[in-house]
């Protein structure tokens, strides 16, 4: 009796198994395994289809280079695992602060770019502005070789692109993003940066 009911009962089990481990391997695909964000690939995708949408309908739209200031420094005085804290503090407030068709993505060590469709200039450079200021309010509990410690005063600058004012294909606009997040830091720092092409 027992063997009838295994026959029966295994082929569906298998099926739904290897079903849900195929989810969780087009997951693992494309999100960055320390913060549950896109990993870089996945986000240039997001990035190149939002790109041929604004062609078509011309519209605007915003790309954030998000780079925490001084990030090394938390690792050496707190320990790595600390510093995947912080990754992962920073990725949580991502996801709360953007809107649900917008696209955060981690483009390794303390680098994220954000995708922000359907918005004016004034619009992404406001969301990047919130963004900043809200890094800035961050307590993270993060483990250290002596216990728990709470890490606060972390800043980031912010790269802003805007298509098509900044670039019009997305090598443009992530270089002019970049070059936004590198003269925020020589300008001192926890600060947003716009450049045009």
């Amino acid at each position: 009796q027992v063997p009838y009911l295994v026959i029966l009962v295994m082929p569906p089990l298998l099926v739904l198994h290897r079903a849900v481990l195929v989810k969780q391997l087009e997951e693992l695909a494309i999100t960055d395994q320390k913060t549950g964000l896109l990993n870089a690939t996945a986000w240039h995708e997001a990035a190149k289809s939002e790109l041929s949408r604004a062609i078509r309908q011309r519209s605007c739209f915003g790309v954030l280079m998000v780079d925490l200031d001084y990030f090394k420094r938390v690792n050496d005085t707190y320990g790595h695992l600390a510093g995947d804290e912080v990754l992962k503090a920073i990725a949580r407030l991502l996801k709360d602060e953007i809107r649900d068709y917008d696209s955060a993505g981690r483009f390794g060590g303390e680098e994220f770019a954000v995708l922000i469709p359907d918005s004016t200039a004034q619009d992404v450079v406001a969301t990047a502005e919130r963004l900043r200021h809200r890094v800035t309010e961050l307590e993270i509990v993060a483990p250290t070789d002596n216990g728990e410690t709470v890490i606060s005063g972390l800043t980031a600058s912010i790269g802003v692109a805007i298509f098509p004012n900044s670039g019009t294909t997305l090598e443009q606009l992530m270089l002019t993003a970049d070059s936004a997040v590198y003269t925020a830091k020589s300008n001192g720092r926890n600060q947003v940066v716009t450049l045009s092409t």
